[in-house]
């Protein structure tokens, strides 16, 4: 939520408030937009994830997170973090921010994470048309010094 007070003739006479709910709707919406998976931590536990439990059935709510240096980056220090880790026991890059409340204290986290594999195949896709592309290039490049070459050697001869 975030709040903002509201004045008449210099005299606060209200507040405007508003605010959304940190959900699974949220989530959603951020993996649609994004293409990450994301997670929203309440404390150290998961209160809205788009991960899937190991049964691929149900959302992997509740789980409480373990790796003591985000707790400490993250909820201690109100610090992010990116790290290598194991989503579903397959290699993933996360990230962590904090979310703080109005006193500035980190009360939660938001997380997004990109398995490892599609990194990398994003990776080689960007290198292989690289390539092709420098190829391309000198080929174009080439064919003007070659003619150039062809004529300077015709007319020295």
């Amino acid at each position: 939520r975030a709040a903002s007070p509201l004045t008449s003739k210099g005299k606060v006479v209200g507040v405007l408030a508003g605010g959304f709910l940190l959900d699974n709707a949220l989530v959603d919406n951020l993996k649609r937009v994004t293409g990450l998976e994301a997670s929203i931590y309440y404390g150290d536990k998961v209160a809205a994830t788009t991960l899937l439990d190991q049964g691929g059935r149900g959302r992997s709510t509740g789980i409480k997170l373990v790796d003591m240096g985000v707790k400490k980056e993250v909820l201690e220090k109100g610090g992010d973090i990116v790290l290598r880790t194991e989503i579903n026991s397959r290699p993933a890059v996360a990230s962590f921010i904090p979310i703080k409340d109005s006193d500035g204290k980190s009360i939660g986290m938001l997380s997004s994470v990109k398995p490892q594999r599609e990194i990398l195949d994003l990776a080689q896709s960007v290198n292989r048309l690289t390539l092709i592309t420098v190829a391309i290039l000198m080929l174009i490049l080439a064919l003007p010094i070659y003619f150039f070459a062809k004529r300077l050697s015709g007319e020295v001869g």
